[in-house]
């Protein structure tokens, strides 16, 4: 019919005498009118060139009437095709007031153009970008709050029941008139993700064929509200989100609510909260979150009485800050060093490299199935241009002549941006010189399934020069790639850091030395600390190290010789200046700390940092290389002026302490030193870190000089990070008090808590009183 109804136009035949009737054809003009396009070319024009039925049937599935271009896919499916070739070519013509549309494919047009008038064009250019924009922004709303859109009408949100009052009269005079209802509402999220590798080479068993289908991983997520009423007083609240790991942030609650004239004022039962006047010298501000039992308010005449009983799941904490800096107390154990962050480029005890900066290119591959955009595939060697290029190095497991690659690991990796916000690492070459750079990671790798990987270009360094040929390490070009087990290209790269799974242990529970990804461990730095504050007074700088948990501490390794000389922090006199590095001594100070020292070499005081030198600082390898030392431990070493170093044997003063270092598994009772610090820092931009997460929402009182300040007026607060903003500047004598209450992550506070308070408003006189009973159980 599409074909033969443009030839009858072009013939001009209105009627059809003389011929038969023809099941599916029309009988006149006007049945052909009906089968007619909505935009037809004028009669008048030039028929159109001749086009095989092949080629007419493909543009009948690209041409449609409307002003976009259509999709590829159609209805419900995994896949969206990102880049469409096609594009939408419009002409306006302002004499004949028409605009002129056609779809194009580069150069070719599929199918003929659309004319039409320019209004009706502004009326479907508006009516298509109108569709667009809301299916856009409805689907970033589902997408990126995870909960279910709420609408404004509460009482059109989910499924809504009204039913039909069972109550009897007696006892609706006391819960209130009004049926019971019921509306719940929520969500649920189910992702799915697999991953599939195989071989056309036989791995396993003989006979043993493994599945192409990939192994699923599925997590599922539930986020159920339901929202119901006996009465038009009486009210019950149910929230239950599976994402939710604390358990105050699921709540239930059984409300009642009097008449102002009634006995019992109100009743909840389930998740609540009490404040009351005058107890903040028990509890801080006197407002208690995170309370689950019962609470009461009842009032009789003039008397109003509040009653509660409940168990405290929240921990109550008062912070301090004097003139817009804080003191701050702090304790490191030696085992908390920053983990995921700092990075050799290759390992300081082999040959020296002179790493061409503008060559760097760092990979990170999130060991994950989530968020894949932007990544290659890499192929990431311990090193290399060795690893597995010598079979006699690498292995010949499968008896082939092919060396075994064990010593790679395959990923999806994305390239990170070099620098600051928004880069996501930065170089550092001044921390053991330019020939040693380090990356800093700005965000720490956090996941075990994480791999770090890099590729770069170097010059072999011979007594302090380097030499003029250039070494590759990894790929460069798209031409370095390396060719996989299904013919697919991967860029080689050199691994920075191993996932956790492939570090395996021996039976001591220590790392394996011997393990085939064992040598990328000493690419790891582990002697940075992270202090509690930023932009710190070096004035106020005070450190102390001390072993064990003697009384009093033991801050010496014998007298003269404190802990902090030991560990390579105090190698210069600064009492009367600091001159040059050519001057040892010591006042028990960390360099750079001195009132009158403009040397900054272990203290970053504007992120916050300390440094220790030896590359493992409770444990250096100092011994020969047969014994296990290093190399470049041993140079660190002789760099440092210290009379002694933590390399003794258990129970002695200068013990080592290796197992922070080793064990694969960490625990609390390994730590064996404690670093005590206390210092001023000021808070840039006017925020506050509490140094607690998951604060429990409305328990914050913020008060300055005594007088409380209004949230989201005065200060925002954001109760997953524990940071307060503060809107206005303080001032130099100001004191600011931020009371809070959190949840703790892993166990609950378990106190019991038990409160009444009362009020008599007479006509000529008024009075109350408060009291509060803590069960610290």
């Amino acid at each position: 019919m599409h074909l033969i109804l443009p030839l009858l136009v072009l013939l001009g035949l209105p009627q059809l005498p003389g011929l038969p009737h023809i099941p599916g054809l029309p009988k006149s003009w006007s049945d052909i009118k009906k089968h007619l396009p909505k935009h037809v070319a004028p009669l008048d024009s030039l028929p159109p060139a001749w086009k095989p039925a092949s080629r007419l049937a493909l543009e009948d599935q690209f041409v449609k009437s409307s002003l976009t271009v259509p999709s590829l896919v159609r209805g419900p499916i995994a896949f969206r095709v990102s880049d469409d070739p096609r594009r939408v070519r419009i002409r306006l013509d302002p004499d004949s007031g028409s605009v002129t549309y056609a779809t194009e494919l580069g150069t070719i047009e599929l199918g003929e153009a659309a004319r039409v008038p320019l209004v009706q064009f502004s009326h479907d250019l508006g009516r298509s970008t109108f569709e667009r924009l809301w299916l856009e922004r409805s689907r970033q709303s589902i997408q990126g709050s995870g909960a279910p859109i709420q609408p404004t009408n509460p009482a059109a949100r989910g499924l809504a029941f009204e039913l039909p009052s069972p109550l009897p009269k007696r006892v609706q005079s006391l819960l209130g008139p009004g049926g019971p209802s019921l509306n719940v509402y929520g969500s649920e999220n189910i992702r799915l993700s697999g991953q599939s590798q195989w071989s056309n080479q036989q791995v396993g068993q003989l006979g043993l064929k493994r599945s192409l289908f990939p192994s699923l991983d599925m997590q599922q997520d539930l986020d159920i509200r339901l929202e119901g009423r006996l009465s038009d007083r009486t009210a019950v609240n149910l929230l239950q989100n599976s994402a939710n790991q604390i358990p105050l942030e699921n709540r239930i609650a059984i409300n009642y609510k009097g008449d102002e004239d009634d006995l019992v004022q109100s009743l909840d039962l389930g998740n609540t909260n009490l404040s009351l006047p005058g107890t903040q010298y028990v509890s801080y501000s006197g407002k208690n979150e995170g309370l689950f039992g019962m609470k009461a308010t009842t009032r009789l005449g003039p008397l109003d009485v509040t009653m509660l009983a409940s168990k405290q799941e929240g921990r109550s904490e008062r912070s301090s800050y004097q003139g817009g800096s804080s003191r701050q107390d702090q304790t490191l154990l030696d085992k908390d060093y920053v983990k995921g962050v700092y990075f050799f480029l290759y390992d300081p005890n082999q040959d020296v490299q002179d790493i061409d900066e503008g060559s760097i290119r760092l990979y990170l591959d999130e060991g994950t199935f989530v968020n894949q955009i932007n990544t290659v595939r890499g192929r990431a060697f311990v090193d290399p241009n060795q690893a597995c290029t010598d079979p006699l190095a690498c292995g010949d497991a499968n008896n082939d002549g092919k060396p075994d690659t064990t010593r790679s690991l395959r990923g999806t990796f994305r390239l990170l941006e070099l620098g600051g916000d928004p880069g996501k690492y930065q170089i550092l070459s001044d921390i053991y010189g330019p020939f040693f750079k380090v990356i800093r990671l700005r965000t720490a790798l956090s996941s075990d399934k994480q791999k770090l990987a890099v590729t770069y270009r170097y010059h072999r360094v011979v007594n302090g020069v380097p030499e003029d040929s250039i070494i590759v390490v990894g790929g460069q070009l798209p031409a370095d790639t390396l060719i996989d087990v299904d013919g697919v290209g991967a860029v080689t790269m050199k691994l920075l850091r191993a996932p956790f799974e492939e570090l395996t242990g021996d039976a001591n529970g220590n790392f394996d030395p011997t393990a085939p990804f064992a040598p990328v461990r000493e690419l790891e730095l582990r002697n940075f600390y992270q202090l509690a504050g930023q932009l710190i007074d070096a004035k106020t700088f005070q450190i102390a190290i001390r072993k064990g948990d003697d009384s009093p501490p033991r801050t010496t390794v014998r007298p003269g010789v404190p802990y902090i000389q030991v560990l390579g922090l105090d190698n210069f006199d600064e009492t009367s200046g600091f001159v040059d590095f050519t001057r040892h001594g010591h006042d028990d100070r960390v360099d750079g700390t001195a009132p009158s020292s403009t040397f900054r070499a272990f203290v970053d005081f504007q992120n916050g940092t300390l440094f220790l030198p030896d590359p493992r600082p409770f444990a250096p390898r100092l011994g020969s290389d047969a014994s296990g030392g290093k190399r470049f431990d041993r140079e660190i070493s002789r760099l440092l002026f210290r009379s002694d170093s933590l390399v003794g044997g258990p129970g002695e003063a200068n013990e080592a302490n290796p197992a922070i270092y080793d064990k694969r598994t960490v625990l609390s009772t390994d730590r064996e030193y404690s670093i005590d610090l206390r210092f001023t820092a000021q808070r840039a931009g006017n925020e506050v870190t509490l140094g607690r997460t998951n604060i429990i929402e409305g328990s914050d009182v913020v008060t300055i000089n005594g007088q409380p300040l209004a949230r989201d007026r005065d200060y925002r607060i954001d109760y997953d990070l524990g940071k307060v903003t503060l809107i206005r500047q303080l001032g130099g004598a100001d004191q600011l008090n931020i009371d809070y209450s959190y949840a703790p992550l892993f166990q609950q506070a378990g106190r019991t808590l038990l409160g009444n308070s009362f009020r008599y408003e007479g006509r000529d006189r008024s009075f109350g009183g408060a009291f509060l009973y803590e069960s610290r159980g």
